[in-house]
């Protein structure tokens, strides 16, 4: 009985250090693997996500992201009262 414990005792000393860690080795090799392919499939991902981005997205020159620059046209609207108006207004006070 007592050889019988000793041979369990040496059988549980060779599978802790080595057959776990070869199983654990290729437990490791098919989670790198499932990570390449996951990889990969989000590169693609990606690659069409910037492909519809770039057909979306208007060309525009501009200084700052999101704000086109302003046209000489848009200068000339905001001109401001004729100097005809701002004579009349000189001389009042309040309302």
């Amino acid at each position: 009985m007592n050889l019988n414990y000793l041979y369990l005792f040496l059988a549980g000393i060779v599978v802790m250090e080595f057959i776990f860690p070869v199983i654990q080795a290729i437990v490791e090799m098919i989670v790198s693997w499932i990570e390449v392919i996951k990889g990969i499939a989000v590169y693609k991902v990606q690659c069409i996500n910037k492909a519809v981005e770039d057909l979306d997205q208007p060309e525009v020159s501009s200084n700052v992201i999101g704000y086109e620059i302003p046209s000489e046209e848009d200068y000339e609207e905001d001109e401001d009262e004729p100097e005809e108006n701002k004579m009349k207004y000189r001389g009042k006070i309040g309302f």
